[in-house]
């Protein structure tokens, strides 16, 4: 039996009958990109024909770029004149080149963001210091117009108007993609090669968003972006996490008591990572280059592997509450070479913490928990009860204000909610709303909160992080 996934509507009975039965309550929006190659026993004709289009579809995008930086466009009303002129210098259908659009336009956002805050940290810097002149060096560049950027493609997403995902009753592969060629009314049929978990998870989705094609080296991935719906927990506490290099993941949960203070530490990771660089070191000492290009990537997947177990412990043990993540925003980048501190940079480039915290956000949604990553500037110097400054002793902090000792990442980890909190408070319902993609969660939450038996000032701290 064949069937097709949509690629921007409801896909399969299941999910409509748990969308029915969930009714009012809660539900998370969990989007999540499912990697499947493409299957191994594709004839060479047909790469050749996804190398010719995804390369026309890079030149599109460069074609776009240029128009956005030499116009000043900025939305899809802007660009909507140039279409046809870009039509004819591609030699693209209409819809490829409205992806190509979409794709630049994107590009061209990001590279604002990144600007503004290059120029916000410009205006910070003492003009003549190493680190002003690091600064000026750092300027984000226009898109596609670096010289490294010119060898890569730029993969555009795929939608209903140029490509589906179709399920077959084929042996050698349940899964195909069908995409238009550059000749009206043919279409180009591309093996898949998904895992059994590849097939269970698109079974589960709500919405496919579309899919990218993506060329590693010499072989093609199809990346497709699923949408999933989860029910929600009700909150009866607030947990804060604070990432470090030593401990892992600290965190303590409200109200602030040392039973509810825990530790996760990941010390095989460095024992597995120290016995990989022995090991490469070696075999470069030994000149044995083709074992040393099968081990290019093994210590980023490994340290990637043990990221994953680590946060999914973490969020296994988290159940019915709000947890707030310090982020060290930035931390590396103030970290350049010819400050000084020889030593923290190298601690830092072995340090993951924003993969971490982007994992274990990842494993809450997934357990209908909201996880939430805020700046945790200051909040190692700062006491939580008086907010005097702090003196370091060993793994303990002490208050030169009023005398109090904690451990650094307990009073850390108080720290971040409280600062959460206080920010938290200033947002708007809606604009929370839109960030956690939440349906009627805020309202739902806070009713939670008012039946969950806490004590009073635990109310006011958990109705803070809800927005009410």
């Amino acid at each position: 039996m064949r069937g097709k996934y949509c690629c921007s509507g409801v896909v399969g009975e299941p999910t409509v009958q748990v969308m029915e039965e969930a009714g009012e309550k809660i539900l998370f929006e969990l989007l999540r990109a499912l990697k499947i190659p493409v299957h191994y026993a594709t004839t060479g004709k047909k790469l050749s024909y996804l190398d010719r289009l995804t390369a026309r579809l890079t030149y599109a995008v460069r074609v776009w770029c240029e128009r956005i930086s030499e116009l000043g466009l900025k939305t899809q009303r802007d660009c909507s004149p140039y279409e046809r002129e870009i039509q004819h210098i591609t030699g693209l259908s209409a819809a490829f080149v409205q992806q190509a659009r979409d794709k630049a336009l994107w590009m061209w956002a990001q590279y604002r963001e990144a600007h503004k805050d290059w120029e916000r940290e410009l205006s910070r810097a003492k003009p003549g210091t190493k680190w002003y002149k690091k600064l000026l060096k750092r300027e984000p560049a226009e898109p596609c117009t670096s010289p490294k950027s010119s060898l890569k493609k730029i993969p555009t997403r795929f939608d209903t108007r140029t490509g589906t995902i179709e399920v077959s009753n084929l042996k050698i592969s349940p899964l195909v993609i069908r995409i238009s060629t550059l000749k009206r009314g043919e279409k180009l049929t591309i093996l898949l090669n998904p895992s059994k978990w590849h097939l269970e998870m698109l079974a589960r989705a709500a919405e496919l968003r579309g899919f990218e094609l993506i060329k590693r080296g010499k072989k093609y991935f199809v990346h497709l972006l699923c949408k999933y719906f989860v029910r929600a927990q009700p909150v009866h506490a607030v947990r804060g996490v604070d990432l470090g290099v030593r401990r892992a993941i600290a965190s303590v949960k409200l109200p602030k008591h040392p039973r509810n203070f825990s530790l996760l530490r990941y010390d095989d990771k460095w024992l597995r990572i120290r016995e990989l660089d022995d090991r490469i070191a070696h075999l470069q000492r030994l000149r044995k280059w083709n074992v040393l290009k099968k081990l290019r990537h093994k210590r980023r997947h490994v340290a990637e592997d043990y990221d994953r177990k680590l946060a999914k412990e973490f969020a296994a043990g988290t159940e019915n509450e709000i947890v707030v993540i310090g982020d060290p925003q930035q931390i590396r980048y103030h970290k350049y070479r010819g400050d000084g501190d020889k030593r923290g940079r190298k601690i830092l480039q072995h340090w993951s913490y924003s993969r971490l915290a982007d994992t274990i956000i990842e494993k809450l949604k997934e357990r209908g928990i909201i996880g939430i990553r805020f700046n945790e500037w200051g909040t190692s110097s700062e006491c939580h009860k008086c907010g005097g400054k702090l003196k370091a002793k060993g793994r303990r902090v002490v208050c030169t204000n009023c005398g109090m000792q904690y451990d650094r990442e307990f009073n850390s980890c108080v720290r971040v909610v409280q600062k959460a909190s206080t920010y938290l408070k200033h947002k708007t319902r809606a604009a929370l709303k839109r960030s956690r993609k939440l349906a009627g969660a805020i309202d739902e939450l806070a009713r939670t909160i008012d039946d969950s038996g806490l004590e009073p000032w635990m109310k006011m701290e958990a109705h803070l992080l809800v927005g009410g």
